[in-house]
Order: C-alpha cells, then structure tokens, then sequence
C-alpha cells in the first residue's frame, strides 16, 4: 500500500502527459559548459596582461568606439590607438594558439 501510495505521489509531481525527456535540462552538456568556462578564463588572464593597451582594446571592441574618439577620450594619437590594438589582437592570437611570446 505504501509503495502505491509513494508511486502516486511521484506521479501527481510529474503533469500528465508530460514525458521525462521534456524535463531533461536544456542547458549546455557539462563538457561545454566547462569549455566555455576555460575559454572565459583564459580570455580573462589574457585581458588582465594588456596593460596599457587593454583600455584602448575594450573601448574599440567592448564600447565600439572609433580609433579617433578613442584618441580623445585616451589622449594619445591615432596611430598608438592602432599600435595598442594590433598588440592587444596578437597577444590574443598567440595566446589562443599556444604560441610563445
């Protein structure tokens, strides 16, 4: 009697109708989620050695701001704000690739 009572109970949780693949998460399988998890880290570290053209890289790529309001906002000219980003993407190269520096 317990046992059917028990059965019932887990039923009545369940909708009818409803099959337990349609309960499965729809979430990324845990090997990708611990990829991407890797992937941020690694973009985190390498973000953190961009000094000091880790500003000039965020505002172009991040906020989407031109070369020459970057070289306003910054301070320095236009051809350093192309120098720090051309730097910045090559780190970021190297780095995703496993190429020394």
């Amino acid at each position: 009697m317990d046992h059917l009572r028990r059965r019932r109970v887990h039923t009545d949780r369940i909708s009818p109708g409803v099959e337990a693949e349609a309960l499965a998460s729809t979430g990324p399988e845990p090997d990708a989620a611990v990829d991407a998890s890797r992937q941020i880290a690694n973009f985190r570290e390498i973000l953190a050695g961009l000094r000091p053209c880790r500003t000039v890289f965020l505002l172009n790529r991040i906020d989407g701001l031109s070369h020459a309001e970057i070289s306003q906002r910054v301070g320095i000219s236009k051809k350093s704000v192309e120098r720090y980003i051309v730097k910045a993407l090559e780190r970021f190269h190297r780095r995703l690739n496993r190429q020394p520096e």
